[in-house]
C-alpha cells in the first residue's frame, strides 16, 4: 500500500491510520477465514468419524441378528425334517425337552396345523388349539405360494402374552402334501446387546426394520427393552427401496419418530427382508465409545486461539491509533504560531 507524499502532518497521520485499520481489518479478516476453515475441517472430521462409527455399530448389530437368525433357521430345518418322518405329528414340548434348539433370543418354538391351529408349543405341554388363521405370519403360508422364512411384524402373541417378532416356514411332505407351519417367536429384547456395552448417547438408536417399513425393534436410552415405536410404520422415503444382500449405507436426516437429527448407518441383514439402522445424535461430535470420551467440544477447541489472537491484534491496532491520533494534536506547526519578535 503506497503512501502519497504530503506535507501537511495532520493529513499524512489520518492516511497512515487508515491503511493501518485497513490493514488490520484485513488480517482480521484472514484469521476468521482461517479460522472457519479449521472448525469446518473438525466438523468433517467428526462426521467422518461418526459415520465410521455407525457403519461398525451396523456391522456388529446384523451380525448379531444375522446369528440369530441362522440358528432359528437350522433349527427349523431340522424340525421339518422330523415333522416329514412323523407326518406333521410332532410334539415340539417333548422333543425340544430332549434337544434344546431355541436360541436365548426365542420365546417359544411352535407347530400350527394346516388348519392353522395351534398342535404344539414349547411353553405348554398340552395347549389349547389357538386358530391363528388370521394372523398374518400363519396367513401367508395357507395357500402355498411364499417359500421360505417369514418374519412377521411384531404382535402380542396369544401363548406367552409378550410382545414378539413370530418367524414362521411351511412345511411339505415329500409327496407335495401340506404339513404344517413351524413358528418361532423372538423376543425384540434379546435381538441384541450392544446398546448395554457401547454408550450411544442421549439421542443415539439401534432399530431394526422390515423392508416393508415396518419397525421390528428399536432400541433407546430410555427403551432398551427394544420396544420403542415397535410395529410403527416409517415413512417411504427413509428406508432405502432397494439394498442387496448385505448391502450398506448412511444418511443425515431428522428422525420421523422424534424428529431428532441423527447420522444413520444402515445395512441389509444378509438377504432377508431385513435392515438395521445405527443412528447418532448430529449433536454428539465425540467418540461414542465409553473408555474414549471427550469432555472438551472440537468447535471450542478451533476457535478460542483466533478469538484471542484476535482481541490481542485489536488491542495493539487500537493503541497505534491511539498514538498516531495523539501526535496529530502535538506536532508542532512552523510559521502558525506567533513569536513577538516579528
Amino acid at each position: 500500500m503506497f503512501t502519497p507524499p504530503t506535507r501537511d502532518p495532520r493529513r499524512r497521520a489520518r492516511i497512515i491510520t487508515g491503511e493501518i485499520i485497513a490493514v488490520g481489518i484485513m488480517i482480521i479478516a484472514a484469521m476468521w477465514v482461517m479460522a472457519g476453515a479449521s472448525i469446518m475441517a473438525a466438523r468433517e472430521a467428526a462426521m467422518d468419524r461418526t459415520r465410521s462409527e455407525g457403519r461398525n455399530l451396523a456391522v456388529a448389530f446384523a451380525g448379531e441378528v444375522t446369528g440369530i437368525l441362522g440358528g432359528v433357521n437350522g433349527a427349523m430345518e431340522i424340525i421339518a425334517r422330523h415333522m416329514r418322518a412323523a407326518r406333521g405329528q410332532l410334539d415340539i414340548h417333548d422333543w425340544a425337552s430332549q434337544i434344546p434348539l431355541l436360541s436365548s433370543a426365542t420365546i417359544q418354538g411352535a407347530i400350527i396345523g394346516p388348519d392353522g391351529k395351534l398342535v404344539s408349543t414349547t411353553l405348554d405341554p398340552a395347549p389349547q388349539p389357538l386358530d391363528l388363521s388370521e394372523r398374518e405370519h400363519v396367513r401367508v403360508h395357507l395357500d402355498g405360494e411364499f417359500q421360505g422364512i417369514f418374519i412377521g411384524k411384531p404382535v402380542i402373541d396369544r401363548v406367552s402374552r409378550k410382545t414378539t417378532i413370530n418367524l414362521t416356514r411351511r412345511v411339505d411332505a415329500a409327496d407335495g402334501s401340506f404339513l404344517g407351519m413351524i413358528m418361532f417367536a423372538l423376543a425384540p429384547a434379546n435381538l441384541t446387546a450392544l446398546h448395554t456395552q457401547i454408550d450411544l448417547g442421549v439421542h443415539g438408536t439401534l432399530t431394526l426394520v422390515g423392508l416393508d417399513h415396518v419397525i421390528r425393534a428399536r432400541f433407546t436410552a430410555e427403551n432398551p427393552d427394544g420396544l420403542s415405536s415397535i410395529g410403527q410404520a416409517i415413512p417411504s422415503d427413509v428406508v432405502p427401496s432397494s439394498v442387496p444382500a448385505n448391502g450398506a449405507g448412511s444418511f443425515v436426516k431428522a428422525s420421523a419418530i422424534d424428529n431428532v437429527a441423527r447420522v444413520f448407518s444402515y445395512r441389509r441383514i444378509a438377504d432377508y427382508p431385513l435392515l438395521v439402522f445405527v443412528g447418532l445424535d448430529l449433536a454428539d461430535f465425540r467418540p461414542i465409545s465409553r473408555s474414549a470420551k471427550k469432555s472438551s467440544s472440537s468447535f471450542a477447541r478451533c476457535s478460542k486461539p483466533y478469538a484471542t489472537q484476535s482481541t490481542v491484534f485489536l488491542r495493539v491496532l487500537l493503541s497505534t491509533i491511539a498514538t498516531i491520533a495523539l501526535s496529530c494534536v502535538t506536532i508542532p506547526i512552523v510559521g502558525s504560531t506567533p513569536t513577538g519578535l516579528d
